[in-house]
């Protein structure tokens, strides 16, 4: 029997999951659910919402859970998809991250195992994968109702640049940029799983918006760094900045726009954005169809916003390693591999 689930309006950022397509993907959603939480505290000043959402990672009652003023509570109470209400104690947080792990007194059958899962996205191009998020975004499912479901896809993955207000969030490391609307009050602390299998992927993130752009992010923090932060706070110690840091070792010959057969637009201004201004015939360019006038916006994946940082990107890449671009052109967004 197909449970009762909380669906969501297009505008809330999640694509509707036609009946049809509920059908073929009720199987992951129902072995989803039992294993996310709806989490409930003291709230905050401005506003800030008393509700959030967790997932559950031991059968011991381990529960994984953003940081925030809503834990700052002598109770914060735990609700599961069946209804059932427990209290959680503060165990642990990473100040990175801004992750807590809570802990109810109870039994939990249903969980991820952070361990296994880290080892399956720990080297995985999760780009382009169909994925489902799961989270109790505007308090939808405040009892027995089970949480929201939104579908999408893996958009890119790269290094977070993202402030809060006017301070810096301390997390530079990978993340999974998404396509849904997930920044939305209450989902931060969400499951992000594989579509196909209902694999742990990530953990939806905060409330948070780029750093030079300003535009609000949906991202999820990848499985295998949740699974450093959580191992981390069970030994009792606190992670830094640098322990997730994301390791990179400049190639002996990087890859060059000339490499690529691709000639930019003159730079008119400081951050002038990086169009292809012409194309060699029979480059690595002219071969993936790259044409005058795209606009570069995503090399592997992460966002270019100029021409210098487009060069400066391809730097990190050897001549020899294939680039995957994302191009805007006559208003539609390509994908090329070069």
């Amino acid at each position: 029997m197909i449970r009762r689930t909380a669906w969501l309006a297009g505008f809330f950022g999640g694509w509707f999951l036609s009946a049809l397509a509920f059908a073929e993907i009720h199987e992951v959603i129902a072995d989803v659910q039992p294993k996310m939480v709806k989490i409930y505290g003291a709230g905050g000043f401005q506003g800030l919402e008393a509700y959030q959402s967790g997932f559950f990672i031991s059968g011991e009652g381990l529960l994984l859970t953003p940081f925030t003023p809503a834990l700052d509570s002598e109770e914060i109470l735990c609700v599961t998809h069946d209804g059932n209400r427990f209290t959680a104690t503060l165990q642990q947080m990473d100040p990175v991250l801004e992750l807590a792990l809570l802990k109810v007194d109870a039994q939990t059958p249903d969980f991820w195992d952070l361990e296994a899962t880290a080892a399956k996205t720990r080297e995985k191009d999760c780009q382009g994968m169909e994925i489902l998020a799961f989270s109790n975004l505007f308090n939808i499912a405040m009892g027995s109702e089970e949480v929201s479901v939104q579908r999408g896809i893996i958009a890119s993955q790269w290094t977070l640049d993202a402030t809060r207000g006017a301070y810096p969030y301390r997390y530079r490391g990978l993340v999974y940029t998404l396509d849904v609307t997930t920044n939305n009050p209450g989902a931060a602390g969400g499951a992000l799983v594989s579509l196909e299998t209902g694999e742990l992927l990530g953990m939806l993130g905060k409330e948070l918006q780029h750093n030079r752009t300003r535009t609000w992010l949906n991202f999820a923090i990848p499985a295998h760094v949740l699974q450093q932060s959580v191992a981390a706070m069970l030994q009792g110690e606190t992670p830094d900045e640098e322990s997730y840091t994301l390791a990179r070792k400049k190639p002996q010959k990087g890859t060059t726009l000339a490499g690529l057969g691709i000639r930019l637009v003159p730079e008119v201004v400081e951050k002038t954005p990086p169009y292809v201004d012409g194309v060699a015939e029979d480059s690595r360019a002219a071969r993936a169809d790259v044409q005058p006038d795209d606009l570069i916006l995503f090399l592997n994946g992460k966002p270019i916003q100029s021409c210098e940082e487009l060069r400066q990107e391809l730097d990190w890449i050897d001549e020899a390693d294939r680039v995957k671009c994302t191009l805007l052109r006559n208003e539609s967004l390509l994908e090329k591999e070069l």
